[in-house]
């Protein structure tokens, strides 16, 4: 598919509810925003980093090939492909994992045990 915005929805659509949800309540064009006016990046390069993001997010793309995409895509040397993947792992990628675990542990929460199934030990899950 040639087209990354209608792929991005497809698979997007494709993700478990708890997925979508923690994707967008960390409201993550905002960060991206932020961070490309850190940074200093034109506009295409922004759009640039915002598909890699999104790609990354998805699963399309792995994680641990974020900073070479975003140095080959955003068009930024080594440096500066670095210092944004890890800006990224702290902006975007661990809110939605702290809100996925928040969503899920409440989805779990709300599970009623049934007859014959043991108790699990959640206290270690708890903050």
């Amino acid at each position: 598919m040639d087209n990354p915005t209608q792929l991005l929805e497809e698979r997007f659509s494709q993700l478990p509810e708890a997925v979508r949800q923690a994707i967008t309540s960390a409201d993550v064009e905002a960060h991206l925003r932020k961070l490309s006016d850190t940074n200093q990046l034109h506009f295409d390069q922004w759009q640039e980093l915002e598909t890699e993001v999104m790609m990354t997010l998805m699963g399309i793309k792995p994680v641990a090939s974020l900073q070479q995409n975003i140095k080959k895509n955003v068009h930024v040397d080594d440096a500066t492909a670095t210092k944004l993947a890890q800006n990224i792992s702290e902006i975007v990628f661990n809110p939605i994992r702290h809100e996925l675990d928040r969503f899920l542990a409440a989805e779990q929460a709300q599970t009623p045990i049934r007859e014959g199934e043991p108790i699990q030990d959640l206290s270690a899950d708890v903050e």
